[in-house]
């Protein structure tokens, strides 16, 4: 699991980005904790698709958890929410992994 904290502005993007492709590289499952972020901009919420889209290749998933009150607003106006998989705790995100079924 990845927290990120802060905000994503244009400043930033590029640090975000390059946490995001590393955290991704890891493992094919990801879990990002946008818990203490306060703002994310669309160039964002991009990089947020991309790394789903490039853990699916992997044969994975990215699922975001617990995002701030401010940036579930910003991902559920944004429609991004519609494409990512989103969960209140890290739990919740982990269910349905193959090593943890019973």
């Amino acid at each position: 699991m990845q927290r990120f904290r802060g905000a994503v502005r244009q400043a930033t993007i590029h640090d975000f980005e390059s946490r995001l492709r590393e955290g991704g590289e890891r493992s094919p499952y990801y879990i990002v904790d946008l818990s203490e972020l306060e703002y994310i901009e669309a160039a964002g919420l991009g990089r947020l698709l991309e790394q789903s889209v490039a853990q699916a290749r992997r044969g994975g998933w990215l699922r975001v958890v617990a995002p701030s009150s401010a940036v579930e607003m910003i991902l559920k106006l944004s429609g991004v929410s519609d494409s990512l998989f989103m969960a209140a705790t890290e739990d919740d995100a982990l269910r349905d992994l193959p090593e943890r079924a019973a």
